[in-house]
C-alpha cells in the first residue's frame, strides 16, 4: 500500500541533444479532501493548473479539468514567445467498457506573429474512436477533421493554408486540399483531393 499526498520539484530542466525544450520552474501535486487531487505547474512561460479526481473502487475511473495559461510552445516550434492557451476536460473508465473522453475547449495563443484558435474533442469507448468535427485555425490556415474509427478509419479533414511561407522561410504557394482516412487501423490510407 502506498499513499503520497504532496509531490513538489522546482527547476527541472528537460532537453534533447540541441535544445532545452522545457524548464520547469516549480511543480506542485497534492491530495486534498475528497480524493480531489490538484495540479500546478509553472514553465518558465506560462503554466498548467487544474484538479482530477479517482476513484478505484468498484472499477478504476477518473475526471478531470486542467487550464493552460501562456504556456510556451517554443520547444515544439523553436520560436520564442509562441504560446497556448486552453481548457483541457477528460473523464473515463477503465473497466470491460472502457472509455475515454478528452476535450480541449478555447485553444488560443500565438505562432509567430499569428493566432492560434481552435476545439478539439475525442471519446474512445468499446474499441472505437469518435472524433466529433474538430479544428484548428494558426493565422489564417485552417485544418478541420471528423469521423470515427474501429476496426477501420473513416476519417473526413480539410486544410486550407493561402501562404506555406508562413511555416517554411523560403517556400511560396498556397494548400487547398480535403481528403480522408481510410483502411485497416493497422494500414491507414490517407486519400487528398
Amino acid at each position: 500500500h502506498l499513499h503520497i499526498e504532496n509531490i513538489s520539484m522546482t527547476d527541472v530542466f528537460i532537453s534533447n541533444t540541441r535544445h532545452q525544450l522545457i524548464h520547469i520552474n516549480q511543480f506542485d501535486n497534492h491530495l486534498e479532501n475528497n480524493n480531489h487531487i490538484y495540479l500546478f505547474l509553472i514553465t518558465e512561460q506560462g503554466s498548467l493548473t487544474g484538479k482530477y479526481r479517482f476513484h478505484l473502487n468498484p472499477e478504476p475511473t477518473w475526471n478531470g479539468e486542467f487550464i493552460a495559461n501562456n504556456l510556451d510552445l517554443s520547444f515544439l516550434t523553436l520560436q520564442k514567445n509562441d504560446v497556448v492557451n486552453f481548457t483541457l476536460l477528460t473523464h473515463g473508465a477503465y473497466a470491460q467498457d472502457q472509455t475515454v473522453y478528452l476535450k480541449v475547449n478555447d485553444i488560443k495563443g500565438s505562432f509567430g506573429q499569428y493566432p492560434i484558435l481552435g476545439n478539439m474533442q475525442f471519446t474512445y469507448r468499446n474499441d472505437q474512436l469518435s472524433i466529433p468535427s474538430s479544428n484548428i485555425s494558426i493565422g489564417s490556415t485552417t485544418a478541420s477533421f471528423s469521423g470515427y474509427a474501429n476496426k477501420e478509419w473513416h476519417i473526413q479533414w480539410q486544410l486550407h493554408c493561402p501562404s506555406v511561407a508562413m511555416f517554411l522561410k523560403n517556400a511560396s504557394g498556397d494548400i487547398s486540399a480535403s481528403g480522408s482516412m481510410t483502411n485497416d487501423r493497422m494500414h491507414p490510407v490517407i486519400k487528398a483531393e
